[in-house]
């Protein structure tokens, strides 16, 4: 006779009014036995009607004003409140494919698996240029094993108390830190190809797409500065070549500045087209699509553009934290020392 574990869906949301409803319509539909699931929605300190909609579902509702909001603090305050053996952690913009418990349970046969997710895809691709580019990027993410969780996925409990859970201090990157507790916790991360969930990205505008770049770059600086080490693969590797491939465009463009010439004018015009060319090429040869491939390759090296930015704004506030330490702090150690009046002698 067949067993069904204990699974808990941990749904996190902050102002989701408006897919809430449909996320937990989703969870309740799945293909499980309904005494096999729990739900639970953790509002991250919503301003709008979120707690109101959870709390006419049969479903346990946490409710946290905790400052700052972040992601991993609600993930943090469902593991701590789920019973099952297995968690999934839904973003409230997310509906879950009805048949997505029973393609991901089988993977943890492995013992060393910790985490599976699946394919997500977007609700709206066509609804703008943003919303595309992220829908190709979630086809093509590679299956079997892999970095990091990302958003969602499934856990298994005892693995992830045992590590702590999230780093609930950081705003981006809480899945790039777990992926690479896990894996020094001997434990692996697959994605297999199943259906995980719908995601709606709702992406409409240039400074949307500027903002969650400069976020990921920042974050991704401060993943290398935890855990940067001089043996291969260097963590966070695809940074490494993309910085790479700016330094190196940089450099070509500042020497034909100062000493004009063909060879060079060639050289700073072929080098990103190669880099453009490879991207597409490898966009269409994953999905056969040969319009999209070419603008998720122009998405994919503008989006260097306020990743960088989000880079250089890391070095710009380490650099100032350095100085304030190392500078700024003991100088006014001294002058306070100097202006003290000399203790009276005997």
């Amino acid at each position: 006779m067949k067993t069904f574990p204990q699974v808990s869906f941990v749904i996190i949301g902050r102002n989701e009014e408006k897919q809430l409803a449909a996320c937990i319509n989703s969870l309740l539909q799945i293909n499980y036995p309904a005494a096999q699931k729990e739900i639970i929605f953790v509002d991250n300190n919503s301003t709008d009607q979120s707690l109101e909609i959870a709390r006419r579902f049969p479903i346990k509702v946490i409710s946290l004003k905790q400052q700052p909001a972040t992601p991993g603090l609600a993930r943090n305050a469902g593991l701590q409140a789920a019973t099952g053996d297995y968690l999934h952690f839904v973003d409230g913009d997310m509906t879950v494919d009805p048949e997505w418990l029973n393609a991901a349970l089988p993977a943890f046969a492995d013992e060393r698996v910790a985490a599976v997710v699946g394919r997500l895809r977007e609700v709206h691709p066509h609804k703008s240029l943003y919303n595309e580019f992220f829908d190709l990027g979630w086809k093509t993410a590679p299956v079997g094993e892999i970095s990091s969780p990302g958003g969602g996925g499934m856990f298994r409990v005892a693995v992830l108390r045992e590590l702590g859970g999230y780093d609930d201090s950081l705003f981006g990157a809480e899945e790039i830190d777990l992926g690479y507790r896990l894996r020094r916790h001997n434990c692996k991360i697959i994605r297999i190809p199943q259906l995980m969930a719908h995601h709606d990205m709702d992406m409409k505008s240039i400074g949307h797409f500027w903002r969650r770049g400069v976020r990921d770059g920042y974050y991704e600086m401060v993943m290398i500065r935890r855990y940067f080490n001089w043996s291969w693969p260097l963590p966070q590797e695809y940074i490494f070549k993309m910085n790479l491939q700016m330094v190196c465009f940089f450099v070509l463009l500042i020497q034909l500045v100062r000493h004009p010439g063909l060879l060079l004018g060639a050289l700073t015009v072929a080098l990103p087209a190669l880099f453009f060319l490879k991207k597409a090429q490898y966009y269409y040869r994953v999905t056969g699509e040969h319009k999209m491939s070419w603008l998720a390759s122009f998405f994919n090296y503008f989006n260097m553009l306020p990743i960088t930015w989000g880079q250089l704004r890391f070095c710009r506030l380490s650099l100032m934290s350095l100085w304030q330490k190392f500078f700024r702090q003991p100088a006014r150690r001294f002058l306070r020392f100097s202006n003290e009046k000399p203790m009276a002698t005997c």
